[in-house]
């Protein structure tokens, strides 16, 4: 992937003609804003050129079609609604703001949660082998029923970290010399989407966005205890997991069912931390402790590329824990002037 944040592409094809003139209504106005901050050596409208990139990289980056037909309706609509009042910039600006804060903001974990091993025992026993072979062919999917229920049941599935290879310690003997590591377990889908959301209405906006983007078979398989399904969960080391919950590092599909090569983010995750150049998902009892699911996969990778070519990473990046709500208007003022002043010195030392 090229250094980001990027420019739009300057050619876009798909067969259906008004999905490319849609594109190129965003890209037009996207470089209307390039030349103007260049003319003028201002940098005040950062926020609203990361806007329009994220609209014209969810067109390259779409997670299916039928999330590309729908962006391209939306800003065929911005086109023909823009009044002197309500200018296309502001229209498309707005659109990219809308998925900017529901649909790629709800996958940031700012503080990830620390590996908890106080209710573990020290030899940890097999959720689904201790089971015997009649019982194991007549169950169905397991749904963990909390948070704690959902770690040991990714861990009895993946027994390594996903992204490295390593084997986390709980199947690494106290005498044997191998390598081994603490693990985390990571939603591929936010938990934003399913129970446990303090604000129902970001979990109802979120929804809504994959929803309209054609993935409605999701729901209500995450509504209640199914969010917790193994279909939605990671085994990742505590690196693999911060890169992961941040839009940093994805799994790419490949041709191969199940295997994925792994990928950063304008970085090498191979150099930063040690993963491995590809991975494949295995399990021991495929029914009951399924495998990652490539569609969730896929929407998480899509949302990877678009934050950081847009350079919605970036205002993520400057996100602390003592930030206000992303949502309330005196954050958005004061990072548009932080993200201002990180653009002005990126132009200085380019």
């Amino acid at each position: 992937m090229a250094p980001g944040p990027q420019p739009l592409p300057g050619v876009f094809k798909h067969p259906d003609e008004e999905l490319e003139r849609a594109y190129n209504i965003c890209r037009e106005e996207e470089r209307n804003v390039v030349l103007r901050q260049g003319l003028a050596g201002d940098h005040s409208e950062s926020r609203l050129l990361v806007n329009l990139r994220i609209v014209g990289y969810l067109f390259v980056y779409a997670p299916s079609e039928k999330a590309l037909r729908r962006l391209g309706d939306e800003v065929l609509l911005c086109h023909s609604s823009a009044t002197p009042e309500h200018p296309l910039q502001k229209l498309l600006s707005d659109l990219g703001q809308h998925y900017c804060n529901h649909l790629l903001f709800p996958f940031i974990t700012v503080e990830p949660a620390s590996p908890d091993y106080s209710r573990e025992s020290s030899g940890t026993t097999s959720v689904v082998k201790s089971m015997g072979n009649k019982e194991r062919g007549s169950l169905r999917e397991i749904i963990p029923r909390n948070d704690y229920t959902a770690k040991k049941f990714a861990l009895q599935r993946d027994k390594r970290c996903l992204a490295t290879g390593i084997t986390d310690d709980k199947f690494v003997g106290p005498t044997e010399d191998t390598r081994c590591e603490l693990t985390l377990c990571s939603h591929i889908l936010p938990q934003i989407s399913g129970i446990g959301l303090e604000d129902s209405k970001k979990a109802a906006e979120f929804r809504d966005v994959l929803e309209h983007f054609g993935f409605e078979e999701l729901f209500p398989a995450h509504d209640g205890e199914k969010f917790r399904s193994p279909r939605n969960l990671l085994t990742l080391s505590h690196n693999a997991y911060c890169y992961f919950n941040h839009l940093k590092l994805y799994f790419e599909e490949t041709d191969v069912p199940n295997c994925y090569v792994i990928q950063g983010a304008g970085f090498s995750p191979q150099r930063r931390f040690g993963s491995l150049e590809m991975t494949t998902f295995t399990s021991d009892s495929p029914d009951t402790l399924p495998l990652p699911e490539p569609i969730y996969l896929r929407i998480h990778a899509a949302c990877c590329k678009v934050a950081y070519m847009s350079g919605a990473s970036k205002i993520f990046d400057l996100l602390d824990n003592h930030d206000p709500d992303p949502l309330e208007p005196v954050f958005g003022a004061a990072l548009d002037a932080r993200l201002s002043l990180l653009m002005r010195d990126q132009c200085a030392s380019s």
